[in-house]
């Protein structure tokens, strides 16, 4: 599997919330059981040591592994294993921070940084004056690599294709029996609720009385699940960039759509107001040809995103090269000029279609063209993610760069690698897993149609993914949610949320942390930017309230 060279901060963002697809079957979420239905868990002992390669806890860290029952609802199931890391705090102590990097179905063990000031490395900034009283502890959701795996398959494939094929090719029904197979009703317990109380099972192992929590995307839902479920046990809670609780799931798909189009288009009118630094174009059509330039020359296939709009500077580009008279440009003729821009368009717009359609027709029983599409948008889903990227994006196609291959890296071990592959294989499987299990939200049947057509005649990807999750096709024949996602209420904590987010979030959109505040309480910190996760692209810009919520 091929990947494009630029920042680990941009590498991080093109794989942060993956959210794809969702269930067809709805039902009416009921609310979550009280406090005094949730006993306390039993004490545990926790032996720390060194941290499982593969894991990227920063240097110091220590991890330790513990038990939670397979199934709340029935002891008889046995147990499970989980593993936590812990960032010692650097000073005189006063507590914990529990956190989730979101997904659903991203490794949590690494998540904290040691680190603070410069650019961020794709893992979250917790200030230092924070830091300095709190451990920082990162508990593995259940299901994922370091623990007890939801295994679909016996081992993982070593070849990249047949990797994507079992990421993205079973039907929903399909990989809900291969999954159900390798260990028996593991499977329907992989949900938010679940995962909230081995939380609790890890305060309990940790000593805590209260736990204070952070979760960025998926983990504000997460977080917020944990704070209802146990408010007695929850101390302060920062909800970073979260998902609404009204979204959860298919809802998502539709809520956000507009927003990460807003933010493809962001970057590249960027891109081309620097056009000195970049030379990739003065308008967003132009720099959208260099890119589509690079992506034919690497990949060989279309560019999976649709053409940007013209512009009276592209109009004024292709008159210059005609014979029309100078009076013809838009700013003197504005109903020419306008002709000419949609003609720009439907020209442009004919030849991507026509393009992507023959991609589309390259990839029947051929999975590394398919892969090779997916890795031609990554550049893209990264500068989605993050305006931090934007720079490196531009400069990869500004300076050529051509993409590495990590399948097989000089300093990469075979063992080191094999975990890498089945790292991802587990996260897309734990994103679609706890997706199908708890949809709580009507599919848009009308978008099946524009979704049949784009899969089967190629398009746009990230309008694709969108409907996917939107028309609730990526779910369709998975068993109807026994435990959809329950509503959230942050009335009976005795201290409310701090909740931050992007005014244009590309993730989960910017009415995600004002509509988790209105479910939770608290106030609503909002940084203006088309990115996700303020703590991992931005913390500079919200340090001083954090650390004063944390006084």
């Amino acid at each position: 599997m091929r990947a494009l060279s630029f920042s680990r901060s941009a590498r991080r963002c093109a794989t942060a919330l993956c959210a794809s697809a969702l269930s067809a079957s709805v039902l009416i979420p009921t609310g979550m059981a009280s406090a005094a239905d949730n006993p306390e868990p039993a004490p545990q002992e926790l032996n720390w040591g060194p941290c499982p390669e593969g894991s990227m806890v920063d240097e110091g860290g220590q991890c330790a592994e513990f038990e939670a029952p397979k199934d709340y609802n029935d002891p008889s199931a046995g147990t499970i294993k989980l593993m936590m890391s812990k960032l010692p705090a650097t000073g005189e102590r006063k507590g914990a921070i529990a956190g989730n990097p979101g997904g659903p179905g991203g490794d949590a063990l690494g998540m904290f940084t040691t680190k603070n000031g410069g650019e961020p490395e794709g893992k979250v900034q917790i200030p230092a004056d924070v830091r300095e009283h709190y451990d920082l502890v990162a508990v593995e959701p259940r299901g994922l690599t370091w623990g007890t795996p939801l295994k679909c398959q016996d081992g993982i494939s070593e070849d990249p294709a047949q990797m994507m094929q079992m990421i993205t090719g079973p039907q929903a029904q399909t990989m809900h029996d291969m999954c159900d197979r390798s260990n028996p009703g593991y499977i329907q317990t992989i949900t938010t609720e679940n995962t909230a109380r081995d939380l609790d099972v890890a305060r309990a192992a940790l000593g805590e009385d209260k736990l204070n929590l952070y979760g960025v995307s998926y983990g504000g839902p997460l977080m917020a699940t944990y704070a209802t479920l146990f408010p007695q046990h929850t101390g302060k809670s920062v909800l970073d960039s979260s998902v609404s609780p009204q979204d959860l799931w298919f809802r998502l798909g539709a809520t956000r759509k507009q927003a990460r189009i807003d933010g493809i288009n962001a970057m590249f009118q960027w891109i081309a107001d620097h056009d000195s630094e970049y030379h990739l174009g003065t308008t967003p059509l132009q720099v959208y040809r260099a890119w589509s330039g690079y992506v034919r020359k690497h990949y060989n296939v279309t560019l999976p995103s649709t053409p940007q709009g013209a512009q009276p500077g592209d109009v004024d580009a292709l008159l210059a090269g005609s014979s029309l008279p100078a009076g013809s440009s838009v700013g003197n003729a504005p109903v020419i000029g306008q002709a000419a821009v949609d003609l720009i368009n439907a020209v442009e717009f004919a030849q991507w279609r026509s393009g992507t359609f023959m991609d589309a027709m390259s990839t029947f029983g051929d999975l590394t063209r398919g892969m090779d599409i997916g890795q031609a948008n990554l550049l893209i889903t990264a500068g989605m993610y993050s305006e931090k990227a934007w720079p490196h994006v531009a400069e990869t196609i500004r300076d050529d760069k051509a993409p590495e291959d990590p399948a097989a890296p000089g300093d990469m071990s075979e063992e080191r690698m094999n975990i890498e592959m089945q790292k991802v294989q587990n996260m897309s499987i734990l994103d679609r897993t706890i997706i199908c299990n708890e949809n709580a939200t009507a599919p848009d049947l009308s978008r099946i149609q524009p979704l049949q057509e784009a899969m089967f005649t190629g398009g746009d990807a990230i309008r694709m993914n969108e409907d996917l999750l939107a028309s609730g096709q990526h779910c369709a024949g998975w068993p109807a949610p026994e435990h959809p996602f329950k509503p959230v209420n942050g009335d009976a904590l005795e201290t409310k949320p701090l909740n931050i987010g992007y005014s244009h979030d590309t993730a989960v959109s910017g009415s995600g942390s004002p509509e988790m505040a209105a479910a939770m309480g608290g106030d609503v910190v909002t940084v203006n930017g088309y990115s996700h996760g303020v703590l991992l692209n931005d913390p500079d810009k919200v340090a001083g309230k954090v650390s004063e919520y944390f006084a």
